[in-house]
């Protein structure tokens, strides 16, 4: 697969996985703040840093606000009010353990009955003596973000798995959009075949 076919195949799908993402927002939204859109930013932002692993040497000099702008620029995720909501519902960490009756009806009617009382326990492992259940994600350090993404790929809610695999795949499409990522993994190929003519 050269790089063309790679992006599009990426990018297709990234876009489901946002409309995953907007469809979570549907009835779960939280109370709009004035400021959710530059919220929302942070939350995305932290997602990324999440995601990539922008300390280790080998990783190409980009940062996290690069990606996470390309990210709203490919995917148009500016003033996006269900995207915004989506975020504002993982940015809220003291719903992991209460989560809202809407996300568990939407849990019900995709996958099951959930175990709530699997992922309080789960939560409480992860984050044993630790003040974050008051706390956002976008206050933590990337090592507890990354705890708590990691949380979202173990849930026992399809949905909880669902998001993070989406997170993950709008992150990746995005940063294998960006030229000096491929240079980092060493391709030095076309955009597209050298057989494909226009």
């Amino acid at each position: 697969m050269d790089r063309k076919q790679f992006v599009v195949a990426s990018g297709v799908s990234a876009f489901a996985a946002l409309a995953w993402l907007r469809g979570i927002a549907r009835g779960s939204a939280l109370a709009a703040t004035p400021d959710a859109a530059e919220s929302a930013q942070q939350v995305a932002l932290g997602v990324v840093q999440a995601i990539l692993p922008f300390e280790d040497h080998r990783f190409p000099a980009m940062s996290p606000e690069d990606v996470r702008k390309r990210m709203y620029s490919i995917f148009s995720l500016d003033d996006d009010a269900a995207f915004e909501s989506s975020l504002a519902l993982f940015d809220t960490i003291v719903l992991w353990a209460n989560p809202p009756l809407p996300v568990i009806a939407l849990e019900v009617l995709r996958y099951g009955q959930p175990d709530v009382a699997r992922d309080q326990r789960l939560f409480e492992k992860t984050f044993t003596d630790r003040k974050v259940a008051q706390a956002r994600f976008v206050d933590l350090g990337v090592d507890d973000k990354r705890l708590y993404l990691a949380m979202w790929s173990q849930s026992s809610f399809g949905v909880r798995r669902r998001v993070y695999q989406s997170f993950k795949a709008l992150v990746h499409a995005t940063a294998y959009s960006m030229d000096a990522l491929w240079n980092a993994i060493g391709y030095d190929g076309p955009l597209v075949s050298k057989g494909i003519t226009s």
